[in-house]
């Protein structure tokens, strides 16, 4: 069943096993990360759940996105599907920049790139009235950025970035390319291993506007709902694997389990 006690579809039940089957025997903090990430977009198009079958996704609601996520939570795997599948993907859904979701949409459905959005200054709040990058006009209609971004989802595999930036009439976003000069990512020590963080420097970085204004604040939702899912799933975990060891292990003759009966 969903969250919400509405019993699950054929497709929903089959698209949990076959996550589940790919992730199954992973242990949090080993190597393969890649690797998984590689069955998930390409064996079962994880990447493009929610982008538009005209993009090369599948077209698919939350409660598909809220599936795989809860698996992900079970198994700890660090992989980019929040920042890239879900927040990445959301703010070049909701931008209305058709040119931009053509270009960029397809490759992010089938993998073949990863988005970062390098969005919150060091306090890492996820505001959309606190970007920590500002935009200047440039030459040829380009976008010139500068500032730090920290806390940046999956930043140092990201082969695009998606920058929310102060401008003068509100806030906007820039596609910018890591490669491109005037671009450092570093990546960040983090406490929890499973979730890779980076900081991302612009300094004088040339980008591409999409859009009109940032819609930061749905996007951000929508990740919001898919990080809870996740942590559902590893609290459901933990909560298999404490019951399995009150049944096994054994103190005075009789499972420990059975003093808390």
């Amino acid at each position: 069943r969903t969250a919400d006690g509405v019993p699950q579809t054929t497709e929903q039940q089959a698209l949990r096993a076959a996550v589940r089957g790919v992730l199954a025997g992973h242990r949090p903090g080993a190597d393969g990360a890649d690797r998984i990430w590689s069955r998930l977009a390409t064996e079962i198009g994880v990447a493009g759940l929610t982008i538009p079958e005209r993009h090369g996704g599948a077209g698919a609601a939350l409660d598909e996105i809220g599936i795989v996520q809860e698996e992900l939570g079970r198994s700890l795997v660090a992989s980019p599907v929040l920042g890239s599948a879900v927040l990445a993907t959301q703010l070049l859904l909701r931008s209305g920049d058709e040119a931009a979701c053509a270009r960029l949409l397809p490759g992010l459905a089938d993998g073949s790139l990863v988005a970062a959005v390098a969005w919150t200054t060091a306090r890492g709040r996820w505001d959309p009235a606190e970007v920590a990058c500002r935009a200047t006009a440039g030459p040829d209609g380009a976008w010139i950025a500068d500032g730090t971004a920290h806390f940046v989802l999956a930043g140092a595999r990201a082969t695009v970035l998606l920058v929310p930036v102060r401008m003068a009439d509100g806030t906007g976003l820039l596609e910018i390319h890591p490669g491109q000069p005037g671009v450092t990512v570093t990546g960040c020590t983090t406490v929890d291993e499973t979730r890779p963080l980076a900081a991302v420097r612009f300094a004088g970085a040339a980008g591409a506007r999409i859009g009109a204004d940032a819609a930061l604040a749905g996007a951000r939702d929508v990740a919001a709902i898919a990080l809870a899912a996740e942590q559902a799933g590893a609290a459901a975990r933990a909560l298999e694997i404490t019951i399995g060891y009150t049944k096994e292990r054994v103190q005075f003759g009789r499972p420990i389990g059975s003093f808390q009966a």
